[in-house]
């Protein structure tokens, strides 16, 4: 139940920075609200005066995947080639 009325409370909060704020997105309302421990009028202020942006690039530098997918360079590709024909050869040659 505790849950529950946390959840309704968060709600309220998000509105309430909204009626000031009303080009934000909840997620952007959410995770300034987290920074300034739920509360309203610091999230509020943060937003009015612009601190608010350098929380959201801090949030979204840590979120950041790095693209771990490795390129074959056209060299060793063309090596594959030639093992994947000598494979089809030897047998032929045995």
């Amino acid at each position: 139940m505790a849950e529950l009325n946390t959840h309704v409370n968060v709600k309220e909060k998000i509105y309430a920075v909204r009626s000031v704020v009303p080009n934000k997105s909840n997620n952007e309302i959410v995770l300034v609200l987290q920074q300034f421990d739920f509360n309203v009028d610091k999230a509020v202020q943060a937003f009015v005066d612009g601190s608010a942006i350098q929380v959201l690039k801090e949030w979204n530098m840590t979120g950041k995947k790095k693209n771990n997918k490795r390129k074959r360079s056209k060299s060793k590709q063309h090596q594959g080639n030639k093992d994947a024909k000598d494979k089809v050869e030897r047998p032929e040659a045995g």
